[in-house]
């Protein structure tokens, strides 16, 4: 009898947001999975991430359904970059406010 590996995959904090985000982007989801993935490899490194922080807000801009979810990921990108002691500025276009969330 074959013996079949199961891979249980725990879940994140960023997975309901992002599925979320995925059912309302759609193909363009792509690009705005490609930002995230470029924005924390930027913080490892400790470089810039402010363009792909301003290309992320141009994939959401005009999509007034993914605002709270979008709002979420950003705040969990912040927690996971801010132990790394970055500044992580960022607009939330859906509302057009700053929010610094390094005052925190």
């Amino acid at each position: 009898m074959a013996r079949t590996k199961t891979f249980s995959k725990t879940l994140s904090n960023f997975d309901p947001l992002l599925q979320d985000i995925r059912t309302c982007l759609g193909e363009n989801y792509a690009f705005y999975q490609e930002c995230i993935v470029a924005i924390t490899s930027a913080a490892a490194r400790h470089d810039d991430m402010s363009a792909w922080l301003e290309q992320m807000q141009q994939v959401v801009e005009g999509v007034e359904a993914v605002g709270f979810s979008h709002a979420g990921v950003l705040f969990l990108l912040h927690e996971k970059i801010r132990g790394e002691g970055e500044l992580f500025v960022i607009v939330l276009s859906p509302w057009q406010r700053v929010t610094n969330f390094n005052n925190l």
